[in-house]
């Protein structure tokens, strides 16, 4: 998960959950830490933190503070760079609840330094692909919806409708950013970035005053990478306000094919959600009567 704590999680495969779908709605509080959405779920009888972070492919545990781990089949793609492929007896957050699934196992321990807290976990998006995922980052709610046909969009259209495809366990919009037609995946475990060979290619006049950003990245080490407000940006033909990105290395990103990343900076702007079988975001406005229940 290189991303506002800029660090990579990434394993070879994604496990597929067999999920039945459900006709109900159920929301989950949240709290946002240094750029990193915590719940709380629990992990073969402890509960505790976890962050939540739809650009991770499936569930991270941390070896450090989870017990009775099982190893999983070997698998020379998930056995490697200090990850390990494990089983966890049993996971529950909210409603889901799971028995002898597969996850990853790693010492995040540099998540812990960033927030201060101990934690037990990553949720990915294995976990979260059967539904469409409503965040209002200023009642600090998330909402868990059925996919097809649920209420909220029947009561109040969105101010903005976004196609996307997948590329791998990120949806990816069509943008065009300073004059120049890139793909950008959609993550709330991170903050916007983009190539850093791009800060070369957009058009000057839509930059605005380049300066550096403090980035905090695995191992605890400190970056200062080049930053900048850029105009023109357009996601799937609808114009938003000037954006800030972050220029960096992108090539742990090159399986997915994209030029960079909107994080929460962009997102939390504005309640939005995440569709992954219609492959829609949707995003409404945080004054806008969404629905006559508050989430």
């Amino acid at each position: 998960m290189k991303k506002i704590i800029y660090i990579a999680i990434w394993i070879g495969s994604l496990t597929y959950w067999a999920q039945a779908q459900t006709n109900t709605s159920f929301d989950i509080p949240f709290e946002v830490v240094n750029g990193m959405i915590m719940v709380e779920a629990s992990v073969n009888g402890d509960t505790g933190t976890f962050v939540l972070d739809t650009g991770s492919p499936t569930i991270v545990v941390n070896s450090r503070n989870v017990s009775n781990l099982r190893l999983a089949e070997a698998n020379p793609q998930t056995h490697m760079d200090k990850r390990l492929a494990v089983k966890v007896n049993h996971f529950r957050w909210a409603d889901i609840e799971r028995q002898d699934l597969q996850a990853v196992a790693m010492d995040i321990s540099h998540l812990e330094s960033a927030s201060s807290k101990k934690i037990l976990g990553v949720i990915g998006f294995d976990v979260l692909r059967q539904y469409e995922l409503l965040f209002d980052f200023e009642h600090q709610h998330l909402m868990m919806l059925p996919a097809k046909d649920n209420w909220v969009h029947r009561v109040n259209k969105p101010l903005h409708s976004l196609r996307f495809k997948m590329h791998g366990q990120l949806p990816v919009v069509k943008a065009e950013v300073a004059g120049v037609k890139l793909k950008l995946g959609m993550d709330t475990g991170g903050t916007n970035l983009l190539a850093e060979g791009l800060l070369d290619e957009l058009e000057a006049a839509q930059i605005g005053q380049v300066g550096k950003e403090k980035m905090v990245g695995f191992g605890h080490r400190t970056h200062y990478l080049p930053a900048a407000k850029l105009a023109g940006v357009e996601l799937d033909g609808t114009p938003f306000d000037e954006t800030r990105f972050v220029f960096d290395d992108l090539d742990y990103l090159e399986e997915q094919r994209i030029d960079g990343l909107l994080g929460l900076p962009f997102l939390a702007q504005f309640r939005f959600s995440i569709n992954y079988r219609e492959n829609r975001i949707y995003f409404w406005r945080y004054d806008a009567a969404l629905w006559g229940r508050r989430i």
